[in-house]
């Protein structure tokens, strides 16, 4: 039986139901699925990119440049900017990278390990392309090249070498004074220069510094390298033009 009350409420429910369902469609505090998701991504990047910051700055330290390939410094800093092109410290990070390449390509120089320069600026290269700084250090690395192979060149394709026993030099034996004596005063008389062959940096300078004393006054010009055998390589004149 529909009394009063009932009818009342009957007429009730499909507003309440439609205000209800008004309220869910038009509550501002209630994101579409698309927008929470774009919000969720939004948050999830700053944090990948401050934990791989994380990762190549520990990496850089540890002197993992370019490797392993799961965990080095260059990867980490490219996958920053791919994420955050702008990004100043992943910026600096690889102009980090450039510069510690480049330090070791000088210092693979100065020891006279080649191929060890080569790599090292091949990875430079690949950092920063064309760098100027490369191109200076490749040069360097070619001039060097072609000395040490005059230094490795048998002795009997020289005209003017002086063959010194190795111990002795180890040593700084005076016996060998005499040798590096004559050596030095047939440069002040000629004008040659000269070529050390030495087994190591300290050996080279060593021998310089004995032939330079033995001629007070005269500049004595030449180069020193590393090489297989002991050996002072004299060389014509700058100023005499060679045929």
């Amino acid at each position: 039986m529909l009394t009063v009350r009932n009818f009342e409420s009957w007429k009730i429910l499909p507003l309440a139901l439609a205000l209800a369902l008004g309220a869910c469609m038009n509550n501002p505090n209630q994101p579409a699925p698309a927008v929470e998701a774009k919000a969720e991504a939004h948050k999830v990047a700053p944090d990948t990119s401050l934990a791989l910051l994380a990762a190549a700055e520990k990496a850089l330290a540890a002197d993992r440049l370019m490797s392993p390939s799961h965990d080095n410094a260059y990867d980490r800093y490219r996958a920053v900017l791919m994420l955050k092109p702008d990004n100043e410290q992943a910026t600096s990070g690889l102009q980090q990278v450039l510069l510690r390449y480049l330090a070791l390509t000088r210092s693979a120089l100065a020891k006279g390990r080649w191929k060890q320069a080569e790599t090292y600026l091949a990875r430079a290269n690949v950092v920063s392309p064309s760098h100027s700084l490369i191109k200076a250090l490749a040069v360097q690395l070619k001039e060097q090249r072609s000395v040490q192979v005059r230094a490795d060149t048998p002795d009997k394709d020289l005209d003017a070498v002086f063959r010194l026993d190795a111990a002795q030099v180890a040593r700084r034996d005076p016996v060998i004074l005499d040798q590096l004596r004559v050596i030095a005063e047939r440069m002040k008389e000629t004008g040659e220069t000269m070529l050390i062959v030495s087994l190591s940096d300290s050996d080279g300078r060593w021998l310089y510094s004995q032939m330079k004393a033995s001629v007070p006054g005269f500049r004595l010009r030449g180069d020193i390298r590393l090489g297989r055998k002991v050996k002072v390589v004299l060389r014509a004149p700058i100023d005499v033009p060679l045929n």
